[in-house]
């Protein structure tokens, strides 16, 4: 992902136009091991058909994290633009409650471990 960082500065009444460009790309031999947090919450209403052809509303919250290791890896094959890393997730839970059932899920231990693969734009 490449992108454009724009400075405007100015000082009394000579204003300065500062423009410099920085790429976003990461390189494609990256070996950083980065850390991902990720969380959402949020509140609302679940709508449900019914037999009588109405929607049901129900109240709903929502709260997930997410926690992950990552290494790119190398490509495979001859593509070089392909992607592929090696995540090791710390964990990924949702807590889920739809009028007053409630629902929690938690990644199991036994598959912390995933190759992820894809194309690189």
């Amino acid at each position: 992902m490449a992108g454009v960082l724009l400075v405007i500065a100015g000082a009394g009444s000579s204003p300065t136009l500062l423009a410099q460009s920085y790429s976003l790309r990461e390189p494609l031999a990256d070996t950083r091991t980065l850390q991902v947090t990720a969380q959402v919450q949020g509140q609302g209403t679940l709508k449900t058909p019914t037999q009588e052809k109405k929607d049901l509303d129900l109240p709903l919250e929502v709260q997930a994290s997410l926690t992950f290791y990552e290494r790119r890896l190398p490509s495979a094959g001859r593509d070089e633009r392909a992607w592929r890393s090696f995540r090791l997730y710390d964990n990924a839970r949702s807590n889920i409650k739809v009028k007053n059932q409630v629902t929690n899920l938690t990644l199991s231990s036994l598959v912390r471990e995933v190759i992820c693969e894809g194309q690189r734009p």
